[in-house]
C-alpha cells in the first residue's frame, strides 16, 4: 500500500463516527496455542485480543491480514498460511459515540517459530494461550472456539 491509500486521521476519526469500519482480525496459531497482546487503545483498552484492523482501500482481505501480522506482531507471513474463519461485528458503544467494526476473521497457520515484535503503539504485552478464558470478551471467545479452541 503507498501512502495514497491512507486518510488523514481527522477524516477517518469523522468517517468511524458515522459508519462501520471493514477491518480483519487475525489468529495466529503456533503449536497448538493461539497468541493473543493486550491493547493499549480503546476501545478494549487492557484487554487480551487478536491482531488486526481495517483494510486499505484497494487493499484485499488477505493482503491486509498479512499487513497486519507484520505492522502489529512482527511476523512476515505466506497468504497460503491464512485461512478464512468467520466474518463478525464488533459494536462498541463508548463515551464518545458508538464504534461498528466488520471484521474478517483468518487464522493463521504458523510452520517457523515466532519472534513477536509488538507495536508498542498498539499492545503493551503478549503472550501464547492454549485455552480461552471466560474473562475474556465474547468476540475474542467466540473466534477462538471457531478456531478450534477450548474452554478453561
Amino acid at each position: 500500500m503507498t501512502q495514497d491509500s491512507l486518510i488523514k486521521e481527522e477524516l477517518y476519526q469523522q468517517i468511524r463516527d458515522i459508519m462501520p469500519i471493514a477491518c480483519v482480525d487475525i489468529v495466529p496459531i503456533y503449536h497448538s496455542k493461539f497468541l493473543l497482546a493486550k491493547r493499549i487503545n480503546i476501545p478494549e483498552k487492557e484487554t487480551w485480543y487478536v491482531p488486526g484492523g481495517r483494510i486499505l482501500i484497494g487493499e484485499s482481505f488477505l493482503s491486509s491480514a498479512k499487513r497486519k501480522m507484520l505492522e502489529e506482531i512482527g511476523l512476515s507471513v505466506k497468504l497460503e498460511s491464512l485461512t478464512y474463519l468467520t466474518t463478525q461485528e464488533t459494536i462498541f458503544n463508548l463515551h464518545n459515540g458508538t464504534k461498528h467494526t466488520i471484521n474478517i476473521v483468518y487464522k493463521c497457520s504458523i510452520k517457523e517459530e515466532p519472534l513477536i515484535r509488538l507495536d508498542t503503539s498498539q499492545f503493551s504485552d503478549f503472550n501464547w494461550f492454549e485455552k480461552i478464558d471466560a474473562t475474556w470478551p465474547e468476540y475474542i471467545k467466540k473466534i477462538l472456539l471457531l478456531s478450534g479452541f477450548e474452554k478453561n
